[in-house]
Protein backbone atom coordinates (compact mmCIF):
# COMPACT_ATOMS: atom_id res chain seq x y z
CA UNK A 1 0.00 0.00 0.00
CA UNK A 2 3.02 2.63 0.69
CA UNK A 3 4.77 1.13 -2.11
CA UNK A 4 1.32 2.51 -4.60
CA UNK A 5 0.92 5.69 -2.39
CA UNK A 6 4.59 6.46 -3.01
CA UNK A 7 4.81 5.58 -7.01
CA UNK A 8 0.91 7.63 -6.94
CA UNK A 9 2.63 11.36 -5.41
CA UNK A 10 6.12 10.32 -7.58
CA UNK A 11 3.88 9.84 -10.83
CA UNK A 12 1.86 12.87 -9.70
CA UNK A 13 4.91 15.34 -9.41
CA UNK A 14 5.89 13.77 -12.52
CA UNK A 15 2.80 15.09 -14.24
CA UNK A 16 3.02 18.45 -12.38
CA UNK A 17 6.70 19.54 -13.35
CA UNK A 18 6.25 18.22 -16.69
CA UNK A 19 2.87 20.25 -17.54
CA UNK A 20 4.32 23.34 -16.06
CA UNK A 21 6.34 24.59 -19.27
CA UNK A 22 4.28 22.96 -21.55
CA UNK A 23 1.17 25.61 -20.14
CA UNK A 24 3.11 28.17 -19.80
CA UNK A 25 4.47 28.46 -23.41
CA UNK A 26 1.27 26.98 -25.04
CA UNK A 27 -0.81 28.18 -22.79
CA UNK A 28 -3.95 26.35 -21.08
CA UNK A 29 -6.29 26.19 -24.59
CA UNK A 30 -3.30 24.58 -26.64
CA UNK A 31 -1.34 22.88 -24.41
CA UNK A 32 -2.56 18.97 -24.95
CA UNK A 33 -2.77 16.32 -22.18
CA UNK A 34 -0.81 13.91 -24.66
CA UNK A 35 2.44 16.12 -24.76
CA UNK A 36 2.31 16.65 -21.08
CA UNK A 37 1.91 13.01 -20.33
CA UNK A 38 4.57 11.89 -23.13
CA UNK A 39 6.95 14.41 -20.70
CA UNK A 40 6.23 12.91 -17.78
CA UNK A 41 6.33 9.04 -18.72
CA UNK A 42 2.67 8.65 -17.77
CA UNK A 43 -0.29 7.17 -18.72
CA UNK A 44 -3.17 9.97 -20.04
CA UNK A 45 -5.73 8.15 -17.58
CA UNK A 46 -3.42 9.44 -15.09
CA UNK A 47 -4.55 13.04 -15.16
CA UNK A 48 -8.47 11.83 -14.90
CA UNK A 49 -6.68 10.17 -11.78
CA UNK A 50 -5.12 12.39 -10.15
CA UNK A 51 -6.24 15.99 -11.02
CA UNK A 52 -9.90 14.74 -12.66
CA UNK A 53 -9.25 16.66 -15.88
CA UNK A 54 -7.28 19.58 -17.75
CA UNK A 55 -8.45 22.23 -16.04
CA UNK A 56 -7.84 20.43 -12.79
CA UNK A 57 -4.41 19.67 -13.98
CA UNK A 58 -3.78 23.30 -14.57
CA UNK A 59 -5.23 24.73 -11.37
CA UNK A 60 -2.91 22.72 -9.57
CA UNK A 61 -0.06 23.56 -11.88
CA UNK A 62 -0.38 26.91 -10.98
CA UNK A 63 -0.59 26.29 -7.39
CA UNK A 64 2.29 24.70 -7.32
CA UNK A 65 4.60 27.33 -9.24
CA UNK A 66 3.11 29.91 -6.94
CA UNK A 67 4.03 27.85 -4.04
CA UNK A 68 7.83 28.41 -4.17
CA UNK A 69 7.39 32.15 -4.01
CA UNK A 70 6.78 31.20 -0.14
CA UNK A 71 5.65 34.41 1.63
CA UNK A 72 7.74 34.45 4.29
CA UNK A 73 6.93 36.39 7.57
CA UNK A 74 10.43 36.98 8.77
CA UNK A 75 11.43 39.36 5.62
CA UNK A 76 8.27 41.41 6.76
CA UNK A 77 9.66 42.64 10.19
CA UNK A 78 10.99 46.15 11.71
CA UNK A 79 10.10 49.37 11.08
CA UNK A 80 7.68 50.52 8.49
CA UNK A 81 10.65 51.38 6.14
CA UNK A 82 12.25 47.94 6.65
CA UNK A 83 8.54 46.01 6.07
CA UNK A 84 7.87 47.99 2.91
CA UNK A 85 11.82 46.61 1.39
CA UNK A 86 11.02 43.20 2.91
CA UNK A 87 8.06 42.99 1.03
CA UNK A 88 9.53 44.73 -2.39
CA UNK A 89 12.84 41.84 -2.09
CA UNK A 90 9.78 39.09 -1.73
CA UNK A 91 8.26 40.27 -4.73
CA UNK A 92 11.64 40.41 -6.81
CA UNK A 93 12.63 37.11 -5.83
CA UNK A 94 9.42 35.79 -6.59
CA UNK A 95 10.35 36.58 -10.07
CA UNK A 96 14.21 36.34 -10.57
CA UNK A 97 15.43 34.03 -7.91
CA UNK A 98 17.59 32.28 -10.22
CA UNK A 99 16.83 28.44 -8.85
CA UNK A 100 13.51 29.01 -9.88
CA UNK A 101 12.62 28.11 -13.45
CA UNK A 102 11.77 30.42 -15.63
CA UNK A 103 8.30 29.24 -16.45
CA UNK A 104 7.03 29.56 -13.10
CA UNK A 105 6.48 33.19 -12.89
CA UNK A 106 6.02 33.24 -16.78
CA UNK A 107 2.69 30.55 -16.35
CA UNK A 108 1.18 33.36 -13.63
CA UNK A 109 2.07 36.02 -15.79
CA UNK A 110 -0.05 34.29 -18.57
CA UNK A 111 -3.04 33.43 -16.50
CA UNK A 112 -3.21 37.43 -15.02
CA UNK A 113 -2.85 38.45 -19.03
CA UNK A 114 -5.56 35.35 -20.79
CA UNK A 115 -7.59 34.32 -17.06
CA UNK A 116 -8.88 31.04 -17.11
CA UNK A 117 -11.12 29.58 -14.29
CA UNK A 118 -8.33 29.00 -12.43
CA UNK A 119 -7.87 32.69 -11.70
CA UNK A 120 -9.87 32.35 -8.89
CA UNK A 121 -7.62 29.88 -7.18
CA UNK A 122 -4.55 31.84 -8.09
CA UNK A 123 -6.12 35.42 -6.57
CA UNK A 124 -7.10 33.80 -3.14
CA UNK A 125 -4.49 31.09 -1.96
CA UNK A 126 -1.51 33.51 -4.11
CA UNK A 127 -2.30 37.64 -4.54
CA UNK A 128 -4.85 38.31 -1.92
CA UNK A 129 -2.75 37.33 1.40
CA UNK A 130 0.30 39.59 -0.15
CA UNK A 131 -1.96 42.40 -1.01
CA UNK A 132 -3.48 42.64 2.24
CA UNK A 133 -0.48 42.70 3.40
CA UNK A 134 1.03 45.23 1.62
CA UNK A 135 -2.37 47.33 2.24
CA UNK A 136 -1.96 46.43 6.12
CA UNK A 137 1.51 48.19 5.23
CA UNK A 138 0.91 51.37 3.91
CA UNK A 139 -2.30 52.13 5.62
CA UNK A 140 -0.12 51.73 8.97
CA UNK A 141 2.52 54.48 6.83
CA UNK A 142 -0.11 57.18 6.44
CA UNK A 143 -3.07 56.46 9.01
CA UNK A 144 -5.23 54.43 6.91
CA UNK A 145 -7.17 51.44 6.75
CA UNK A 146 -5.70 48.87 4.35
CA UNK A 147 -9.20 49.17 2.52
CA UNK A 148 -8.53 53.32 2.29
CA UNK A 149 -8.96 54.30 -1.34
CA UNK A 150 -5.54 56.08 -0.52
CA UNK A 151 -3.84 52.51 0.85
CA UNK A 152 -5.02 50.62 -1.95
CA UNK A 153 -3.67 53.23 -5.02
CA UNK A 154 -0.42 53.25 -3.12
CA UNK A 155 -0.02 49.27 -3.36
CA UNK A 156 -0.92 49.09 -6.75
CA UNK A 157 1.73 51.12 -7.49
CA UNK A 158 4.44 49.50 -5.32
CA UNK A 159 3.31 46.41 -7.10
CA UNK A 160 3.15 47.78 -10.73
CA UNK A 161 7.05 48.68 -10.57
CA UNK A 162 7.85 45.41 -9.44
CA UNK A 163 5.94 43.74 -12.28
CA UNK A 164 7.26 46.30 -14.73
CA UNK A 165 10.54 43.96 -14.53
CA UNK A 166 8.54 40.83 -15.31
CA UNK A 167 6.42 41.91 -18.26
CA UNK A 168 9.04 44.41 -19.84
CA UNK A 169 12.11 42.11 -19.34
CA UNK A 170 13.03 41.50 -23.05
CA UNK A 171 12.40 45.08 -23.47
CA UNK A 172 14.63 46.02 -20.85
CA UNK A 173 17.53 43.74 -22.23
CA UNK A 174 17.41 45.70 -25.27
CA UNK A 175 17.51 49.45 -24.25
CA UNK A 176 19.04 48.82 -21.53
CA UNK A 177 21.51 45.85 -21.45
CA UNK A 178 23.85 47.03 -18.97
CA UNK A 179 21.10 45.61 -16.59
CA UNK A 180 21.52 41.78 -16.09
CA UNK A 181 19.48 41.31 -13.20
CA UNK A 182 22.72 39.88 -11.04
CA UNK A 183 21.79 39.26 -7.81
CA UNK A 184 23.57 42.60 -6.46
CA UNK A 185 21.77 44.27 -9.12
CA UNK A 186 18.21 43.27 -7.47
CA UNK A 187 19.64 44.43 -4.47
CA UNK A 188 20.24 47.88 -6.03
CA UNK A 189 16.73 47.59 -7.44
CA UNK A 190 15.07 46.29 -3.93
CA UNK A 191 16.66 49.47 -2.83
CA UNK A 192 15.45 51.99 -5.73
CA UNK A 193 11.75 50.61 -5.55
CA UNK A 194 11.94 51.31 -1.96
CA UNK A 195 13.09 54.47 -1.38
CA UNK A 196 11.25 55.60 -4.88
CA UNK A 197 7.61 54.00 -3.14
CA UNK A 198 8.60 55.45 0.14
CA UNK A 199 8.71 59.21 -1.31
CA UNK A 200 5.15 58.44 -2.76
CA UNK A 201 3.09 57.07 -0.17
CA UNK A 202 4.17 59.86 1.64
CA UNK A 203 3.37 62.30 -0.89
CA UNK A 204 0.16 60.40 -1.42
CA UNK A 205 -0.59 60.29 1.99
CA UNK A 206 -0.66 64.17 1.94
CA UNK A 207 -3.36 64.57 -0.61
CA UNK A 208 -5.56 61.57 0.63
CA UNK A 209 -8.40 63.83 1.43
CA UNK A 210 -9.02 65.01 -2.52
CA UNK A 211 -9.44 60.95 -3.10
CA UNK A 212 -12.32 58.89 -2.16
CA UNK A 213 -11.51 58.06 1.44
CA UNK A 214 -13.02 54.30 1.51
CA UNK A 215 -12.80 51.85 -1.40
CA UNK A 216 -15.83 48.78 -1.57
CA UNK A 217 -14.67 46.23 0.80
CA UNK A 218 -11.84 43.64 -1.89
CA UNK A 219 -11.26 41.44 1.06
CA UNK A 220 -13.83 39.15 3.17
Amino acid sequence: MRKRAASDEATRIRLLEAAGPVFAAQGFHKAKIRDICARAGANVAAVNYHFGDKLGLYTEVLRYSVSAAVLDPGLITGAPEAKLRGFVHMMLDSVFKATRPAWYMKLVLQEMSNPTPAIDELVKEFIRPRYRLLCELIGEMIGQSRNARITQLCAHSVVGQARHYLIANIVIERVWPQFRFTPDELEELTDHITAFSLAGIKAAGKTRKKIRSKSAAWGK
